[in-house]
């Protein structure tokens, strides 16, 4: 089990190549505010946090600048207008996590609904997190089959156990409670392979905020 200090600085990136998720469980009511890349195998994914911005991991290479997410239950296709990196973002080669690992991604069109992000993690909070899964050989929006229990709170969230796969990076963690509460992006996993880590949203309303009311603003994005 990993310790509960409040920061973490050991950590592979989530993506590498696009590759078969271990996230399995297709789910019966796949969520609309799930986002994901326009690319034919698993490869990163995010959420709507409003109708025309998403959240995601900033190292993800699978989304660009004039390319298209799939968005919401109909994955309707909408291009990626500006993406904005958080300030603390850094080059690190590999390894995860490097500053702070979050990208807003600026929607045109429409299709979705946003997930609420009000709610701070707690160790204990049995949350899962969401990406693709290969379903008799199509790919659909998912959870893993089993939580991401929280064991350590801090800029990183950190779970248990491993839960994903490197295909899923970005991908929500989300507290399945009334209504449904994103609590961190999925950034990569330790070192040792022995548990998954996000970015945990507590620290960074702020900066979300600001983008989100002030959108053309170079300086907010790193």
């Amino acid at each position: 089990m990993p310790s509960s200090r409040t920061g973490f600085n050991e950590g592979k990136r989530g993506h590498q190549s696009p590759t078969t998720s271990r996230i399995v469980n297709p789910d019966p009511d796949p969520r609309d505010w799930f986002v994901r890349s326009n690319t034919s195998k698993p490869c990163c994914a995010g959420a709507l946090i409003e109708p025309n911005f998403a959240l995601t991991a900033a190292h993800c290479p699978c989304f660009k600048q004039a390319g298209v997410v799939l968005a919401g239950q109909a994955l309707t296709s909408r291009p990626i207008l500006r993406i904005c990196k958080a300030p603390g973002i850094t080059a690190c080669g590999g390894l995860s996590p490097c500053g702070d690992d979050l990208q807003i991604l600026t929607l045109g069109g429409s299709g979705g609904q946003p997930i609420e992000y009000s709610r701070d993690a707690a160790v204990g909070d049995e949350p899962h997190v969401w990406g693709w899964a290969d379903h008799d050989g199509d790919y659909k929006i998912a959870k893993a089959s089993d939580p991401s229990t929280i064991a350590a709170v801090g800029s990183k969230l950190v779970s248990g156990a491993v839960r994903t796969h490197p295909g899923d990076s970005g991908g929500p963690l989300v507290l399945d409670i009334v209504p449904e509460q994103l609590l961190g992006i999925l950034s990569g996993r330790a070192e040792n392979e022995t548990y998954d880590l996000f970015v945990h949203l507590k620290g960074h309303r702020l900066w979300i905020g600001s983008v989100l009311s002030d959108p053309t603003n170079d300086h907010l994005c790193g």
